[in-house]
């Protein structure tokens, strides 16, 4: 109970990380998501599309029923922007400025019941913003984690 505990994930571990905000967890005194992936039908829709480019769209059809077959669940049931509506924890989200992900934070923003910090790092694409920014983004995350542990 005395824990002071900070979840941090980046990309797909960020959009789990998102997923956690409205479960009560001991000792958990914020959240940092980096890069976050906002769910599980877009994560498919975008590796596939990158990854198969023109049959991308196909792959990624298949690859969703097959998770709905696997696990009784429709994928696009898990939504960040959902989830975070009953959100029990300071928010702190990260991303590159070449990820455009300033929709979706916003959203986050918005519809989070605690506070929401944002950190866009310019020239930064998906994931690399701590190392091309290391100092802004460790600022950044100091002065967070700080604020809330």
């Amino acid at each position: 109970p005395e824990s002071r505990i900070v979840l941090h994930g980046l990309s797909m571990g960020g959009g789990i990380v998102l997923h956690l905000s409205d479960k009560p967890m001991n000792g958990v005194k914020c959240l940092i998501a980096d890069a976050p992936t906002p769910g599980i039908a877009s994560f498919f829709e975008n590796v596939s599309g990158q990854v198969f480019k023109s049959d991308g769209e196909a792959v990624a059809r298949c690859a969703l029923a097959d998770f709905r077959k696997q696990t009784g669940m429709d994928a696009s049931d898990f939504n960040v922007v959902e989830r975070i509506k009953n959100g029990k924890y300071p928010v702190l989200l990260s991303a590159g400025s070449e990820e455009h992900l300033e929709e979706l934070f916003q959203q986050i923003e918005q519809n989070n019941p605690c506070d929401t910090d944002i950190i866009l790092l310019p020239g930064c694409n998906h994931g690399n913003g701590m190392y091309k920014q290391t100092e802004m983004y460790q600022q950044k995350i100091k002065e967070f984690i700080h604020k809330n542990v």
